[in-house]
């Protein structure tokens, strides 16, 4: 409820976001979709932060 209520005002703001959503997880994600929310949030601070893509 609270995320629909951000994407909301996000999307009524024009602001650019990225979400990402695990089914069937709560608040702690378990493995193996843990390894893919580390990359992906580290990969988000490359490239906002440093200007680059994280190498693979």
């Amino acid at each position: 409820q609270n995320t629909i209520q951000l994407v909301d005002k996000l999307t009524d703001m024009n602001k650019d976001f990225e979400l990402m959503l695990y089914p069937n997880q709560r608040h702690g994600i378990g493995f193996p979709k843990r390894n893919h929310t580390t990359r992906e949030s580290v990969q988000f601070w490359f490239r906002h932060f440093l200007g680059k893509e994280l190498e693979k």
